[in-house]
């Protein structure tokens, strides 16, 4: 059974602005998905403008949070997002490598907000 923890992002609407939050990574940790949920037709109040831009940067720590290096990340605007197969969207989401044992700090910036959403950082073991 595979290991899994999980950082939940609160729904509510968050206003324009950067902020950040960090995650001790397990020694296990190899994987870190990164979700937002989107504006779909059964969800419209989510991440609902289309001008409303939101970038997801991951950055991750070796030595304790005395350096940081760049790690992934993704950038998205609001509305509902068509897939090429036609169906809507109900997340964005970003799955990066990770090594356990280390910190990592995942930043979010948010331009001509607010945008109403929720997510979750999650660590797996593969």
């Amino acid at each position: 059974m595979p290991l899994i923890q999980t950082a939940t992002l609160t729904l509510k609407n968050y206003r324009d602005g950067d902020r950040s939050a960090q995650v001790i990574t397990p020694p296990w940790a190899r994987r870190i998905r990164l979700t937002l949920q989107r504006c779909t037709t059964s969800t419209p109040t989510l991440w609902s403008q289309a001008s409303t831009y939101v970038e997801v940067e991951l950055e991750a720590s070796a030595d304790g949070g005395v350096t940081w290096r760049p790690a992934g990340g993704w950038g998205a605007y609001g509305g509902i997002h068509v897939r090429r197969d036609g169906t809507e969207a109900s997340s964005s989401v970003g799955r990066f490598p990770c090594a356990g044992g280390g910190l990592v700090r995942v930043r979010f910036a948010i331009r001509n907000g607010p945008c109403r959403t929720s997510g979750d950082i999650q660590l797996t073991d593969g």
